[in-house]
């Protein structure tokens, strides 16, 4: 049982380091944008 719980958690831990990429990703896409519309 422990050892489903450490392999969910490391799941767990997987997923979210992803997201937070994914949304580090979309947050600099968007500063991008901004400083683009900035120098037009």
């Amino acid at each position: 049982m422990e050892e489903a719980l450490d392999i969910a958690y490391k799941q767990t831990v997987e997923d979210a380091d992803g997201f937070i990429k994914l949304l580090m990703e979309k947050q600099g896409n968007k500063n991008t944008e901004l400083e683009q519309e900035q120098y037009v």
